[in-house]
């Protein structure tokens, strides 16, 4: 669609158990030297291009997010394109009412992905 704008946000990743992901968390600070920006569900990793997650998550193998510029916009070429988005999943803005993130429902190759309008 002409004028609209995807590009590649993070992927999640999930960990089986908080014992799985304290070991990755390690890794990547430790090993790798990555800074870890805490949430009150994962660790942005590196320049935040990487989540891990502390336990569990959306989709098998974690999730993948993409930005895009126009969620409404995104959602109506999605929905053309023969992809849904899941309304029970989506987040708003502190107004309540512009949407900042939606998952499709439809995994892929193990992976929940969503939309977000916050880079």
């Amino acid at each position: 669609m002409e004028g609209l704008t995807f590009a590649f946000a993070h992927v999640g990743v999930n960990a089986e158990h908080k014992e799985e992901a304290v070991r990755f968390l390690d890794f990547c600070r430790n090993i790798l030297g990555l800074d870890a920006e805490p949430t009150p569900i994962s660790h942005m990793v590196g320049d935040g291009k990487m989540e891990l997650m502390n336990e569990g998550g959306r989709g098998r193998l974690g999730h993948i997010g993409f930005y895009t510029d126009n969620m409404d916009r995104a959602i109506a070429y999605l929905k053309e394109k023969g992809y849904e988005v899941d309304y029970s999943t989506a987040r708003y803005e502190a107004d309540g009412k512009t949407l900042m993130l939606i998952y499709l429902k439809e995994e892929m190759n193990g992976f929940a992905i969503h939309l977000t309008t916050r880079k």
